[in-house]
């Protein structure tokens, strides 16, 4: 999980959890107090916790059914993402603070793969929808999946440097190249509503190489796997509605 510096109140934050954690929480808010001196022995000058905290992982284990809420975030390529989500507030500290932090936990399992996903934000509870909550630990998979058109697509992990700045001038052209894909995709999403960081990589390679016959057939090659991958989407939406 990342630092607690990270998670300013100025803006509404999620702070994913990886999925084999062992972060700790408190459910219910502790109480921070220096224990009294036993009498025998160093005086002690650390503050401790009322009670003992607990793993999430545990925490999810031991819900009721009643305590989640089932809704759909997004339409996937497969059909609606359908998530079950859990959202409570809950105390963390890390043993040194004077005080505890307030945080909501956020916890989604998608009904596709079972798959459980963990979160911490630093929004209002009271005033946050759940929906929106799963809504923004949704939006993780758009994060991972430009590191993964990145990598693959535009070279971000093909580097053989010795200095940080070299590193960073890859980082930069691959940033900006990705950013250019971006807009492209927004500029032409009407006409082609499924052209893809590879489609578009492609299309400017044969523009690079000034040759028309190989730009049209980058194009008819881009409209069969449009036209087959649409297929492919309807028949998953028939198969949902029908199931």
């Amino acid at each position: 999980m990342g630092s607690d510096s990270c998670l300013n109140k100025s803006s509404q934050i999620l702070d994913p959890i990886d999925w084999g954690t062992t972060q700790m929480i408190y459910p219910l808010k502790p109480i921070l107090s220096v224990p009294e001196s036993a009498g025998r022995g160093r005086k002690p000058t650390k503050l401790q916790a009322d009670r003992d905290p607990t793993q999430v992982r545990w925490y999810a284990d031991h819900l009721y059914p009643f305590q989640w809420r089932t809704m759909a975030v997004r339409n996937g390529a497969k059909g609606p993402i359908t998530l079950s989500v859990h959202t409570a507030p809950v105390w963390v500290w890390d043993g040194k603070s004077e005080r505890v932090t307030e945080r909501v936990l956020v916890i989604s399992r998608n009904h596709a793969d079972n798959k459980i996903k963990y979160s911490l934000s630093n929004v209002d509870y009271r005033s946050t929808p759940i929906e929106r909550l799963a809504y923004m630990q949704a939006q993780r998979y758009w994060v991972e999946r430009a590191f993964q058109e990145a990598k693959s697509e535009l070279g971000m992990s093909d580097y053989q440097v010795r200095k940080w700045n070299a590193w960073h001038h890859h980082m930069a052209l691959v940033m900006l190249s990705l950013s250019f894909i971006v807009k492209e995709r927004l500029l032409h999403k009407t006409d082609y509503p499924l052209v893809s960081c590879r489609d578009l990589r492609l299309l400017i390679i044969a523009l690079l190489l000034n040759d028309p016959d190989a730009v049209e057939k980058r194009i008819q090659q881009m409209r069969v796997r449009h036209e087959q991958r649409r297929k492919d989407i309807e028949r998953y939406y028939k198969l949902t509605a029908t199931g």
